[in-house]
């Protein structure tokens, strides 16, 4: 089994700790977890997949490893997290790669596709929204009355680029995201691949094999 590397990097001051494994000259397969964990979330699916892909997976700034600045030093927004992480590509030399998110990592995700479109090769969604379908609303409605901005260009500027393969694999027993959410790439990804599986938010823990099995079925198809 290929060995997993805990390195760090500094990125804009920030000192952003990350697993790898897997070939350097393989095609990369970025892992960008959800919330509240880290990157410990993909310690199996990574050596799961490194002997095809070279896999990296972050910490993002406040969470796990990575530095946990006071608000006045770091603009905790997703805008904020996905300039580190475009940067965090760019200092391990990365030009393009597959994305995998779960959670939170979704929305850092797309901007970091709509930023540049060309880098993202194909998306794999593990619970990890981008439309407001699938969110439960006894969960969402306090968040949404503290802190949602439903302006347009916000809900545009979340929408998946149309032509980018993607692989939306989703615990269907969901308790924040049910499964409207992965069928609802379908509306802008008519191609999308959409895989329920009988799991909840963190389906990894009970499913890695069948993700890594779909994961490599999807992707010897393009």
């Amino acid at each position: 089994m290929p060995a997993t590397h805990h390195r760090t990097v500094m990125v804009r001051g920030l000192e952003v700790f990350y697993r790898e494994s897997g070939p350097p000259d393989a095609p990369v397969l970025l892992l960008l977890h959800g919330y509240p964990t880290s990157s410990h979330m993909f310690r199996h699916l990574i050596p799961a997949l490194a002997d095809t892909y070279r896999v990296i997976a972050p910490d993002h700034i406040g969470f796990g490893r990575s530095s946990a600045t006071t608000v006045d030093e770091f603009e905790y927004t997703f805008d904020a997290l996905a300039d580190v992480t475009r940067a965090f590509l760019s200092e391990l030399g990365v030009a393009e790669y597959t994305v995998y998110v779960q959670d939170y990592g979704a929305p850092i995700a797309w901007r970091l596709a709509l930023a540049d479109p060309a880098a993202v090769e194909g998306a794999i969604s593990q619970n990890g929204n981008a439309y407001e379908d699938g969110f439960v609303p006894e969960f969402w409605e306090p968040i949404w009355a503290y802190g949602a901005d439903p302006s347009e260009q916000n809900e545009q500027n979340l929408r998946p680029d149309s032509g980018t393969p993607v692989l939306a694999v989703w615990g269907r027993n969901d308790e924040i995201f049910d499964a409207a959410g992965a069928k609802a790439f379908l509306r802008d990804a008519p191609a999308a691949r959409v895989e329920l599986i009988d799991a909840g938010h963190f389906l990894l823990e009970s499913h890695l094999d069948d993700v890594a099995r779909l994961i490599r079925d999807w992707r010897g198809g393009f």
